[in-house]
């Protein structure tokens, strides 16, 4: 459910616990980048999952016939609120066999007419019922009122937003207790009344409500193809100390517009963005997030190894990988 509209050439990138090959990373910055203060004590406890696959119900043959391959699964949190019996079945069986991760699509963070309970208590007990070392959300808008817009949409870079969403995200916190981590969004729309860089506005919420990073990176060289900016200097200028979890996959070429559609094979540029990351910093998990046009097993698997190659680049950190107790 990624905003339609942004992506480049053929991207897309996968990291995880990669810390830090010191000053050999490129352009020679230790672990966490120029502005690298080290990761908050709450993101340095929690585990480090590996290399994992987004859920998909076409795939949970496959997903099973290869669970070697596969460290963690992430689920689309939305679609198991008001679960029905098979889901729960369906869930007790996947947290057997995999640590589980909630990705969330529809809580809209950057709303302003945020405060609904009964949705937060939703979105929780799905949470509370999978048990997992942390879930998250997109920082993004899904909702006007009680319109539900269809997809992510953006939300201005003002301070007035980065108050209204650390306010919501307050809310989330007191309901459900668990770790938050928060996805940078791909973008076709540009508010001219925007004060801030998407990278300063970004660092402003994360380092503001505590929260950690998922960063897609296919979302990012997407928006830097759409909106003509360097990657590299985004990455540098957001605190690389909060990335948890990376998502990576390729997506399309249309009218002009790099789409995040996760419809294609994750492209060298953002390989190397993957790499560029995960050499600076103590990222915990790295997810191949396919969606469209889902191509056999086999290419999966071929991303996979790539993404676990990547980290194996880093061993004093892949060492220190820690096996998440699921109860």
């Amino acid at each position: 459910m990624e905003e339609e509209g942004v992506q480049g050439d053929g991207v897309v990138v996968a990291v995880e616990g990669a810390a830090v090959v010191g000053a050999e990373a490129v352009g020679g910055a230790a672990v966490g980048g120029e502005n690298s203060r080290g990761p908050p004590k709450w993101i340095r406890d929690l585990p480090v999952l590996g290399v994992g696959l987004g859920f998909r119900k076409s795939l949970k043959q496959e997903i099973f016939a290869h669970k070697q391959e596969i460290d963690f699964l992430e689920l689309i949190l939305d679609q198991y609120i008001g679960p029905s019996f098979g889901q729960i079945m369906e869930l007790r069986r996947l947290s057997k066999a995999f640590p589980l991760i909630p990705h969330g699509l529809g809580l809209s963070l950057g709303s302003v007419d945020f405060d609904d309970p009964g949705r937060l208590r939703d979105f929780a007990s799905v949470v509370k019922m999978v048990r997992p070392p942390w879930w998250s959300e997109h920082i993004a808008m899904t909702r006007a009122g009680p319109l539900d817009i269809g997809h992510l949409a953006p939300v201005p870079f003002t301070e007035e937003m980065v108050e209204i969403v650390c306010r919501n995200i307050a809310a989330v916190k007191k309901i459900l207790p668990v770790p938050l981590i928060l996805e940078n969004i791909s973008y076709t729309h540009h508010f001219s009344r925007n004060e801030l860089t998407e990278a300063e506005f970004i660092s402003a919420i994360l380092e503001r409500s505590d929260c950690g990073l998922l960063l897609d990176v296919m979302n990012l060289y997407a928006n830097s193809q759409n909106h003509r900016y360097d990657p590299i200097q985004f990455l540098d200028e957001i605190p690389l100390e909060r990335v948890v979890q990376i998502h990576a996959i390729g997506g399309r070429w249309a009218s002009g517009v790099l789409v995040d559609s996760h419809s294609a094979s994750t492209p060298v540029e953002v390989w190397e963005l993957l790499r560029y990351v995960a050499r600076r910093a103590q990222v915990k998990a790295i997810l191949i997030e396919w969606d469209e046009q889902i191509p056999p097993f086999e290419v999966i698997s071929g991303e996979l190894s790539i993404a676990r190659n990547i980290l194996s680049e880093t061993p004093e950190r892949f060492s220190e990988r820690r096996a998440y107790a699921f109860r």
